[in-house]
C-alpha cells in the first residue's frame, strides 16, 4: 500500500510596501521648473495709413464682404483668410483687428491695402503701408501651479492688488512695456508688447517669480 503524501505547501514571501517616507520608493514629486508654459497669443491689433483720400463710397461698391456706415465715415471688413476685423477711414487710416499672429498681421495689412488700390483703380501707382506697427497683444496662459496673490501684492511692490475692483492681481512691466492680470488659479492675461518674444519672456519673468 502506497501513502500518498499531502502537497507540500510553498511559502511565498511578500514583501511588505515601504511605508510614504521611504525616499528609495516615492516617487520623486514634479517639478515646477522643467514645466512649460504653453503662452497663446489671442489678438493682435495693428494699423497703418495709406498715402492717399479713400473713397469709401467707390471702395463698398466694387469690393465684397464689407460694411459702409455713412454717418461714421467708415468701412467694414471681415476677411476670412486670415480671420480679422478691419476698419477703413477716408482719412486713409485702416485698423485691423483679430489676427492670432504677426505673420498674419501683415498678410492682412498688404491684402487690405491691394483691396484699396485695386478698387480706386490705382493699380498702376505704387501704394506704400505707412507708419505701420502693432499697437496690441493679448495673449494667455496657464502656470502649473496656484498663485497666492494676497502675498505677492504685500512682497512686489510692481503689484496691484484690488479685491473690490477686480478679482486679479494686475503686475506692469516698464521694460518691456506689458501688463499682466494674475488670477489665483494660475491663468494669466497679458496685454502689450509688440512681438511674441516680449509676450515670453513676460510670461517667464512671472514664472520665475512664483517657482
Amino acid at each position: 500500500m502506497y501513502c500518498l503524501a499531502p502537497p507540500t505547501q510553498t511559502h511565498q514571501t511578500r514583501t511588505e510596501p515601504a511605508p510614504p517616507g521611504n525616499p528609495s520608493t516615492s516617487q520623486d514629486a514634479p517639478n515646477v521648473e522643467s514645466e512649460e508654459i504653453d503662452i497663446q497669443i489671442r489678438n493682435v491689433v495693428c494699423n497703418y495709413s495709406l498715402p492717399l483720400h479713400i473713397d469709401l463710397r467707390k471702395v463698398a461698391m466694387n469690393s465684397g464682404n464689407v460694411t459702409f456706415d455713412r454717418d461714421r465715415g467708415v468701412l467694414y471688413k471681415q476677411k476670412r483668410n486670415p480671420q480679422c476685423h478691419v476698419k477703413v477711414y477716408s482719412s486713409g487710416n485702416v485698423y485691423i483687428v483679430g489676427c492670432r499672429s504677426e505673420d498674419d498681421c501683415r498678410r492682412a495689412a498688404r491684402s487690405v491695402g491691394r483691396m484699396i488700390q485695386r478698387s480706386m483703380g490705382l493699380l498702376d501707382a505704387q501704394l506704400r503701408l505707412r507708419d505701420y506697427k502693432i499697437c496690441n497683444v493679448l495673449a494667455t496662459c496657464r502656470l502649473p501651479f496656484g498663485v497666492k496673490i494676497e502675498e505677492m501684492a504685500a512682497k512686489y511692490k510692481e503689484a496691484q492688488y484690488e479685491p473690490e475692483l477686480s478679482v486679479g492681481l494686475v503686475w506692469k512691466f516698464t521694460e518691456p512695456k506689458a501688463s499682466l492680470r494674475i488670477h489665483t488659479t494660475g491663468s494669466i492675461t497679458v496685454t502689450g508688447g509688440g512681438i511674441l518674444m516680449i509676450v515670453r519672456r513676460n510670461g517667464k519673468n512671472v514664472m520665475g517669480i512664483e517657482s
